[in-house]
């Protein structure tokens, strides 16, 4: 589903870029979440990666998530805006590419599902853009799914339609505690 861009979408990327080419320096350090093991544990024991599986990281940064991924899938792609985070991802990743996400230079069919909330011209709490996003991953019932986000609107908008929300903040152990909880069963 292609629809309008939204204009605000180049003056976000700009501003973006200069944030990240800025903290790049700093941004292992200063993001404790992705170098918990305990946390890339739980996620890579819940994607459950495979060997011929092609990962894609958007918005790689210096690549330490890709790193997660790196020789358990068949290939890692890392997509960055800046190119001062992604020259810090090589070797965390199979290939890199410096690009805008919304633009990103990849065949219509390499990933099954892919929704960019600036093409189809809704985004998140509007409730069209968690409906797409269900209806695109094979009518998948609300109740059997779960949202994960940072902010309580997106988390409220994904509730309402029955999905299961999990706010992440901060400190992220809540959330991975009420994750476990609703990912193991009774």
């Amino acid at each position: 589903m292609r629809a309008r861009r939204w204009g605000a979408t180049r003056k976000r990327s700009g501003r973006s870029a200069t944030h990240f080419t800025e903290r790049s320096a700093t941004y292992d350090r200063s993001s404790h979440w992705v170098t918990d093991p305990v946390l890339r544990e739980r996620v890579l024991a819940l994607l459950a990666p495979a060997s011929h599986m092609w990962v894609l990281d958007i918005a790689c940064g210096t690549g330490l998530v890709s790193a997660w991924f790196h020789e358990r899938v068949q290939k890692v792609i890392g997509l960055d805006l800046t190119p001062a985070m992604a020259e810090q991802a090589k070797g965390r990743n199979d290939h890199l590419v410096i690009g805008d996400a919304t633009k990103a230079p990849f065949p219509d069919r390499l990933f099954d599902v892919v929704i960019d909330s600036s093409e189809v011209g809704m985004r998140k709490p509007d409730p069209r853009i968690f409906e797409l996003a269900l209806t695109e991953l094979g009518g998948i019932d609300p109740t059997r799914s779960v949202f994960l986000d940072d902010y309580p609107g997106n988390i409220t908008a994904a509730e309402a339609l029955g999905m299961l929300g999990v706010l992440v903040e901060a400190d992220y152990d809540d959330a991975i505690r009420r994750l476990d909880a609703i990912l193991t069963p009774a």
